[in-house]
């Protein structure tokens, strides 16, 4: 299983050859171009779930939904519900 760290690693060495620089949020660093196969799909294989805290700050809810994005269940926690927070509840996330 992959951690966390060498996920956000991938995203900067980009199999894209652009510098880490995702061209489009659906340029997955998955190798699947974006595409969710199944709710439980997650970058390690395994269907795992990923769970961050101070989720209502500008990267970490920037995080969350890239997760939620490539089908990774995503929860988190903020002492503060932001706007951000609202916006990732109202997203399912």
């Amino acid at each position: 299983m992959r951690s966390l760290l060498e996920i956000v690693r991938s995203l900067y060495n980009s199999p894209l050859g652009d510098g880490g620089k995702m061209k489009s949020l659906y340029n997955s660093p998955l190798g699947d171009g974006g595409k969710v196969k199944s709710s439980n799909n997650s970058p390690s294989g395994d269907g795992g779930s990923v769970f961050f805290l101070g989720i209502g700050g500008i990267g970490m809810s920037a995080l969350a939904r890239y997760f939620n994005s490539i089908g990774v269940a995503v929860s988190g926690y903020d002492k503060t519900e932001t706007t951000l927070c609202k916006q990732l509840i109202a997203e399912g996330i």
